[in-house]
């Protein structure tokens, strides 16, 4: 969802709406077990990789690598025990 996020703030008119990062977060609650969020972190590497310009190995381990770091540091997986 981040990257939706960050799309529509690329082309938000302050003047008509302006763009807030809960409208792009799931409302539920976060993953209990480790499936589940296995399945959330697999969900946002396929989504993100598909914008992914020029997806070269390197540069796709490394946004692999991005994303997931972004989604534990968001606190997302703090009740899964993945690390």
């Amino acid at each position: 969802m981040s990257y939706f996020y960050s799309k529509a703030k690329e082309q938000e008119d302050p003047d008509l709406h302006v763009i807030e990062e809960k409208d792009f977060r799931y409302a539920g609650p976060k993953p209990q077990t480790k499936e589940a969020g296995i399945i959330m972190l697999a969900d946002a590497v396929e989504a993100a990789s598909r914008v992914l310009e020029d997806p070269t190995p390197k540069r796709t381990e490394s946004h692999v690598q991005n994303v997931i770091e972004n989604i534990f540091l968001d606190g997302q997986l703090d009740d899964v025990s993945l690390r």
